[in-house]
């Protein structure tokens, strides 16, 4: 189904906007000019493309020039990335942990 006009009442929205509450199969994109799969979920297997409609992992970004910029907005605390391994007994194992705020870099 295409929409090919919004009233004013979707114009103007204050509250949430759900997509696919009933949990059907369905994918949803968004084009973009040149990309027919500038956003892309799968649905089925609950996963997201970014510039592919076949993503192969929970995340996916493909393009020419793949990048991800992550951008503090002037906070103290500045930026953090944390990739966050599996969880055993003896606690984390695999984190990698960058903190721009102290410009570390740091393993767990």
């Amino acid at each position: 189904m295409a929409i090919t006009k919004v009233s004013a009442a979707l114009s103007n929205l204050d509250g949430a906007v759900v997509i696919n509450e009933s949990s059907a199969d369905v994918d949803f994109r968004v084009e973009s000019n040149g990309n027919a799969n500038m956003l892309f979920v799968d649905g089925g297997n609950d996963k997201i493309g970014i510039g592919t409609n076949a993503p192969a992992e929970q995340l996916h970004v493909l393009g020419d020039s793949a990048k991800i910029q992550i951008e503090s907005n002037g906070s103290d605390t500045g930026v953090q990335l944390v990739l966050d391994g599996a969880k055993t007994s003896n606690g984390a194992i695999g984190d990698i942990v960058f903190e721009n705020a102290g410009d570390t870099v740091g393993m767990i």
